[in-house]
């Protein structure tokens, strides 16, 4: 049987690493995109392209996903973006073709920071220091005066104006975070509730309604966990440390380099198990280390979906392996098409220490061993 995969985002560079993944193994994949963005649509390597409705418009959305899959004889939806996989998710029976996510109630909650932090905390996993301000906690933070307190204070009990302070005065310097969204969405480091109340006034005067959460401001180095379950089994999984980042830190990582610490595969495989001991599909946890204990911490998890560096596995799979076993986004087609999977797959380190995998802004892509160094001169 051809395997016929919709994936969607087609326009975006994720999506994009999933159809290079797809087009890497000895295998006859036929691959169908959509996206909402008819320019950047055109950009997308897929057999054939399909704009849709946005994911926020769910009924129209789903109407042409079925569309295209029954026009299109679709064997598999592949969903990357969140609201694309959240929207998937809630929606797979109506979905015409099969799908490969975690349960729903795992991808609500990873959607949701502030909600998965808790429930982590409750669960017995270590997570960093958090505060959840509340609507009211955010409306007292920006009063423009207040009689009894002066400017800006929250009071603890509003209507009771007996003890007062600030808004967790003693936690700045620390990272303020909108618990919803992916790539750092609204994220900062505030030094003072004056600033964090100078960011919530000006998104109130864009209009927009942010759910923030204040987190310790960690200094350590960044690190991101990408694993594939079946049934709750780990099937593979590669831990590696970023570097740097496209422009100085937009989100996009451009240097990344495979490392090993067993502490820390350990403490992600114990958060996934914690939020589903039946987990089947992708899980990407990305970490950040507390300078105080030297320890590493969830920052967030992207559920059901890749980065935009998933082209990293399935190429250094093959470099290194010469087969397809760290091939994440194809391993997951053969999970969900019933067929058997690679061989030799490692549940932890799965790629070699010290690969780097470099790349930028219309530059493309390098795979690099520290083992090896290229020839550089100095003038």
């Amino acid at each position: 049987m051809v395997k016929r995969i919709l994936v969607t985002s087609a326009g975006g560079p994720a999506a994009e690493n999933v159809v290079e993944n797809l087009r890497i193994p000895d295998e006859d994949i036929d691959i169908v995109g959509c996206d909402v963005d008819n320019y950047l649509l055109q950009l997308s390597s897929v057999n054939k392209k399909f704009l849709v409705h946005s994911a926020y418009d769910v009924d129209n959305y789903i109407r042409d996903l079925n569309k295209i899959i029954n026009k299109e004889k679709i064997t598999m939806v592949y969903p990357q973006s969140d609201i694309e996989v959240l929207v998937c998710a809630i929606n797979r029976e109506v979905i015409k073709a099969p799908i490969c996510l975690p349960d729903t109630r795992v991808i609500q909650l990873c959607q949701d920071k502030g909600q998965l932090y808790t429930y982590l905390k409750e669960k017995g996993i270590a997570v960093p220091e958090f505060k959840l301000p509340t609507a009211n906690d955010i409306r007292m933070l920006c009063l423009s005066e207040s009689p009894n307190y002066g400017i800006g204070v929250w009071l603890e009990d509003v209507g009771k104006p007996t003890e007062h302070t600030r808004l967790w005065d003693d936690f700045y310097p620390c990272w303020i975070r909108a618990r919803k969204g992916a790539g750092g969405n609204k994220a900062y480091v505030a030094n003072n509730w004056h600033e964090f109340r100078a960011m919530t006034e000006f998104y109130k005067s864009k209009g927009e309604y942010v759910e923030w959460m204040l987190i310790k401001y960690l200094k350590g180095d960044d690190l991101s966990w990408t694993s594939i379950w079946k049934d709750g089994e780990l099937l593979t999984s590669v831990l590696k440390k970023r570097i740097k980042w496209v422009y100085n830190r937009i989100g996009t990582t451009a240097v990344q380099e495979t490392i090993v610490n067993q502490q820390v595969n350990e403490y992600c495989e114990s958060i996934v198990k914690a939020l589903d001991p039946k987990l089947t599909g992708i899980m990407m946890i990305d970490l950040k280390q507390d300078t105080d204990d030297k320890k590493f911490y969830i920052t967030e998890i992207n559920s059901g979906r890749l980065g935009t560096v998933n082209l990293f596995f399935g190429y250094a799979s093959r470099q290194i392996y010469h087969d397809d076993r760290v091939n994440f986004a194809y391993i997951l087609t053969k999970i969900c098409h019933n067929e058997p999977l690679p061989k030799d797959m490692l549940r932890f380190n799965a790629l070699p220490e010290h690969l780097f995998w470099l790349r930028h802004i219309d530059m493309g892509y390098k795979l690099s061993y520290k083992a090896k160094p290229q020839d550089l001169y100095t003038p």
